[in-house]
């Protein structure tokens, strides 16, 4: 029986036990006022940053808006254009039969 995974299982486990008691040491030991400067100092830094990313994610909305605005735009464009084409289409269809010229249906 192989005997290195067992002594990686105790060691990580041994290390899990060390852990908790020096953190729980480390807890106990720094004051109250040590313990609500850390927090206020983490939530400070935790705003700041969820600011920033609040911002960024302003900017992105914003061009992102730009973007559809111009595509908004274009695609009323590109409908005159093909409403003005299919107009176009439909008046020499018409000067074509009046002359008596045959021409192939467009596909539905």
């Amino acid at each position: 029986m192989d005997i290195a995974p067992w002594l990686t299982f105790v060691g990580a486990i041994t290390t899990a036990i060390f852990t908790v008691i020096g953190t729980i040491y480390v807890a106990r030991s720094r004051t109250r006022v040590d313990v609500g400067a850390s927090i206020t100092t983490g939530f400070r830094e935790l705003t700041d940053q969820l600011q920033e990313e609040r911002n960024q994610l302003s900017e992105i909305i914003r061009r992102q808006r730009e973007d559809l605005s111009e595509s908004e735009k274009l695609n009323e464009s590109q409908a005159a254009s093909l409403r003005r084409l299919r107009r176009h289409v439909a008046l020499l269809e018409d000067k074509l039969s009046n002359a008596g010229i045959s021409f192939p249906k467009a596909p539905n």
